[in-house]
């Protein structure tokens, strides 16, 4: 059996971090965390149910218990799960968005 070695083809990762009050939520970005929310998003319709399995996805398990510490009401909750997927998804180190390309729990 031929064995190819391409642990030197892959990029080093470093697991982003998102900075809520005094907490700092590890993000998981991993292929398969993305792929997971990315399905979820895909019809554009984001239900509570999927908003919620959208964030444990993201965050954990340990992640979500502190995010819902917080205790943030729905517009704020929604902020953070938003950028967290605009992470994932490929926006730089957190920069703002683009105008006009803001996205809803509705139609992330």
């Amino acid at each position: 059996m031929k064995v190819l070695d391409i642990t030197d083809k892959l990029k080093d990762q470093e697991q982003p971090v998102l900075k809520v009050k005094e907490l700092e939520l590890p993000i998981n970005d991993d292929a398969v965390s993305l792929l997971t929310v990315m399905e979820l998003m895909e019809d554009g319709n984001m239900t509570p149910s999927n908003i919620l399995y959208a964030a444990k996805t993201i965050f954990g398990e340990d992640g979500f218990e502190k995010l819902k510490s917080l205790k943030l009401n729905t517009e704020n909750f929604e902020t953070v799960i938003s950028e967290a997927i605009e992470v994932v998804t490929g926006n730089p180190e957190g920069e703002p968005e683009n105008p006009g390309t803001t996205s809803s729990m509705t139609g992330i």
